[in-house]
């Protein structure tokens, strides 16, 4: 990819979307795009085809907008989430306190655009984050913090796409998608239950935790089909495919030892040359390591019914190939030196049904009330639950309204309620952490988190659409 079209696709992203909340929707996905999304709680999208939201949703869509439109959205996201329990090593507890806020609000957005060039041919263009996460736990010594501390994964992509119809009833449309990913991951290492060649053994006072981080990204591709069928003037269905995307990052690698463990020399007593491989082997330097992430595809497949001038109704069902997720490796390329991280996530694919339903009063008809309610299924359970992706099922339940505003410009406003009506146990661990040496394999005993989240989620999302 060229340098140009990297800095254009990046800027784009900077304007449309900033940081989000920790899993808005099921997984590490999110749906916060354009308000009339949020509005609906995101029921009926690939069959509805009135805006250029479209474009992202179900390109083939687009044919039916008339003229060039610009639609973009920015959304404030208040998310809660609170741990409690605590992370067992050999059955004792580890020491710290629990979090009360493993997340901070946020602002994020999103746009879709589309160029008529004909009334049976058009051109698409969208930028959203579909999947990320800002979890971020406090303070330092949090109970869970030998399973994570921080995980921060971010994607952007732009679809370029076009649409045609075929004839009156059914038009096509897809195009390539261009991906970015970048990921952060850290978490602190529990020196206390280290296995040596000598046996168990305490490599650092306790409380003095080193944390082990990655950081890396990298540029993929993908693609996104879709088909619209018009029944009649008041009824149809759109049905939208969305492919994974494979990603492999190159990044790096650092440990940051706290002083009083990098001066710990007399660790040579205990195994010759030890206290060297503590106090260098994993101090705060760069290391080159690399890891995989599969982003699941989806079909997405809705109706819409236009059941009169004033009243609209939609629905949907999604399939998510969720089971593409199983794990996440961070690779050093030296392995004598870094940390090994290896989590097992085992998803399941997933499937998220949802209604939604407008109304447009007689009396006002730049007024446009909507509503909608889905249930997001998790490919979480409670066996796989990781702390650094501690999602669960969730019901949305969505409000709003759009009002034109002049003869080009439309003004929306949407808030969307996530319930998450299970208690979202763990009883699981990252695994034993593994780090090679001059002495041979040092392995860190991680423990297990045994404990519960409480989840919660509010968004409100305000949006402008502009014809031209």
């Amino acid at each position: 990819m060229s340098t140009r079209m990297r800095t254009l696709l990046l800027s784009a992203a900077c304007l449309t979307t900033a940081p989000r909340l920790a899993h808005a929707n099921a997984g590490f996905a999110l749906n916060d795009g354009l308000a009339d999304w949020t509005a609906n709680a995101y029921a009926g999208e690939a069959a509805k085809a009135y805006d250029a939201g479209t474009a992202w949703t179900n390109p083939a869509g687009m044919v039916r907008i008339q003229g060039n439109e610009l639609d973009s959205t920015i959304n404030f996201i208040d998310p809660s989430l609170q741990y409690r329990g605590q992370d067992l090593v050999n059955g004792v507890p580890v020491s710290g306190v629990q979090s009360d806020k493993g997340i901070d609000a946020a602002i994020s957005g999103g746009t879709g655009a589309v160029i008529s060039l004909s009334p049976r041919l058009k051109l698409g263009f969208a930028v959203q984050s579909p999947y990320a996460s800002r979890l971020s736990f406090t303070p330092a010594n949090y109970t869970g913090r030998y399973q994570a501390t921080v995980s921060i994964p971010t994607n952007i992509q732009g679809l370029f796409s076009a649409a045609y119809a075929i004839n009156s009833h059914l038009s096509i449309g897809g195009g390539p998608i261009v991906s970015y990913f970048k990921d952060r991951q850290s978490h602190a290492l529990n020196l206390q239950n280290a296995t040596t060649a000598l046996g168990t053994v305490s490599l650092g006072p306790a409380g003095a935790d080193p944390v082990a981080q990655f950081r890396g990204d990298d540029w993929s591709v993908g693609y996104d089909v879709g088909m619209l069928y018009q029944f009649t003037d008041d009824f149809r269905i759109g049905v939208n495919y969305h492919s994974a995307i494979y990603h492999k990052l190159s990044g790096y690698q650092d440990v940051y030892v706290p002083s009083v463990i990098a001066s710990m020399n007399p660790l040579d007593a205990i195994i010759p040359g030890l206290g060297n491989i503590v106090a260098n082997s994993l101090k705060s330097q760069t290391y080159d390591a690399t890891t995989k992430v599969t982003l699941p595809g989806w079909v997405d497949t809705s109706a819409y019914w236009q059941i009169s001038p004033e009243w609209a109704v939609m629905a949907n069902v999604t399939w998510t190939n969720w089971s593409l997720f199983q794990n996440s490796r961070v690779q050093p390329n030296d392995p004598t030196i870094p940390v090994t991280t290896n989590i097992q996530y085992n998803f399941h694919d997933t499937v998220t049904a949802g209604v939604g339903a407008n109304y447009r009063p007689h009396w006002q008809p730049k007024l446009m009330l909507q509503g909608g309610l889905t249930y997001d299924q998790s490919p979480i359970d409670d066996a796989n639950r990781q702390a650094s992706i501690p999602d669960g099922d969730r019901i949305e339940l969505g409000v709003g309204a759009t009002y034109q505003a002049t003869k080009n410009i439309t003004l929306a406003i949407a808030y969307t309620h996530y319930f998450f009506p299970n208690q979202n146990n763990i009883n699981n661990s990252i695994g034993n952490i593994t780090t090679g040496s001059p002495l041979g394999q040092v392995t860190l005993n991680q423990g297990t988190m045994v404990g519960h989240y409480n989840i919660s989620n509010d968004a409100l999302a305000v949006g402008v659409k502009q014809t031209f």
